[in-house]
């Protein structure tokens, strides 16, 4: 297998590079659907430029993935997503996936045995359409090779996702490591948060805040409109 695409320095840490596709992947409790992981990829850009895309494809893990090649998750493909929301964490008030949300892991990932910008463009798409993909993933706890086999068709099919029989494959449980690689938060602080805050929004006269969320190294709230509401801001503040 050819991973030379993922490009790293001296020390093994990966560098930019537009051949770098950027993945997340969040921990995500949802008042409907419960606790579930949302594993996100950056679509390679048609023009070879792949670092500027902001379009990801995203699979909603039940259960969690899993680096035991004989585990099999069972994922449903959901709408895409912006990558430049990936390092976004905090609560969801309002709108689609109303819980918390935390940064479970990020790093790179790329297509084994392409050998230039095209081919990963290539690949990915081709194996989305046709429902066999394997990816590459160097991040702080998603390593080494994964196997993407469609089961269902359909705007939200339903994937397998396995993790190769590779060096980076192991019978630890990676989902222990239930801690934020952005804050050393757990999704349990976020989740307490959460319920804290929805009962503040009841006392309140608008409903123009839609969540409280930790972008890289800020926290701010998200409006629908540019509107700021009379509250108690320490009743919603964190530490930063």
């Amino acid at each position: 297998m050819n991973y030379n695409l993922v490009q790293t320095d001296l020390f093994g840490n990966v560098v930019p590079s537009i051949n770098n596709l950027k993945f997340c992947l969040k921990m995500h409790y949802a008042e409907k659907a419960g606790l579930h992981y949302d594993l996100r990829l950056q679509v390679p850009d048609i023009r070879g430029n792949h670092s500027e895309s902001d379009i990801a494809k995203s699979f909603s893990i039940k259960n969690g993935p899993s680096l035991n090649p004989h585990h099999k998750p069972l994922a449903t493909m959901m709408d895409d997503h912006k990558v430049s929301a990936f390092r976004r964490e905090g609560t969801i008030l309002r709108g689609i996936g109303i819980g918390s949300v935390l940064h479970f892991d990020e790093g790179f990932f790329t297509i084994p045995n392409c050998q230039s910008s095209k081919e990963i463009y290539d690949a990915f798409h081709k194996g989305i359409e046709n429902g066999r993909l394997t990816v590459f993933f160097t991040g702080y706890k998603m390593k080494g090779e994964f196997h993407f086999y469609r089961k269902t068709v359909g705007k939200f099919s339903q994937w397998i996702i396995q993790k190769a029989n590779d060096e980076f494959a192991t019978d630890f449980n990676i989902l222990t490591k239930n801690q934020s690689i952005l804050t050393g938060y757990t999704l349990q602080y976020y989740t307490d948060m959460f319920y804290k805050q929805k009962q503040i929004l009841k006392r309140l006269p608008t409903n123009d805040i839609i969540g409280f969320l930790r972008k890289n190294d800020d926290w701010s709230f998200r409006f629908k409109k540019a509107l700021m509401p009379s509250l108690d801001m320490g009743l919603l503040k964190t530490a930063a």
